[in-house]
């Protein structure tokens, strides 16, 4: 059943366009741009480096980007540039305490899994609209919260 699933969900067009995709879009030495993932998309066929297991092994299980940024934190260097040929992209896989952009991904996983510890929210972004909630896990509440991403938000 699962098997015919996408591992990357593209939405929109143009400047309304976004993608979904659990864990990240990321190859070593490759740009992934929407160009790209709508040919994957369309004709069913892979170009890029590596194959297409590794691919879509980085769209389910990848961590790198957030460890990147996670890393450059520690030096307040947490700016990771956007790419201009790839729309805005959300993730989970990877609990964050607040929303964290970094290049073109915003995570989104607060680990509402996760009851018994401090980390158990859950982040929902409207991207239509440009608005951002947070649902906290036992107390069973939700609040907006900034979408504005300007500024750096540490994790």
């Amino acid at each position: 059943m699962l098997e015919n699933e996408p591992y990357v969900l593209c939405v929109g067009e143009g400047a309304d366009r976004y993608n979904v995709v659990h864990a990240e879009l990321s190859l070593p030495a490759f740009s992934i741009s929407d160009e790209f993932l709508d040919k994957i998309s369309t004709t069913g066929k892979y170009s890029g480096p590596h194959n297409l297991d590794y691919f879509l092994d980085r769209a389910c299980w990848g961590r790198s980007l957030i460890q990147q940024y996670r890393a450059k934190a520690y030096t307040n260097d947490t700016y990771l540039a956007e790419k201009a040929d790839r729309s805005i992209t959300y993730c989970g896989h990877s609990v964050v305490l607040h929303p964290v952009k970094t290049g073109n991904h915003i995570y989104l996983d607060g680990g509402i899994c996760f009851f018994d510890t401090m980390v158990n929210k859950l982040f929902i972004a409207d991207a239509t609209n440009k608005v951002m909630y947070s649902y906290t896990g036992p107390k069973m509440s939700l609040e907006e919260i900034d979408f504005n991403f300007d500024r750096v938000i540490k994790c």
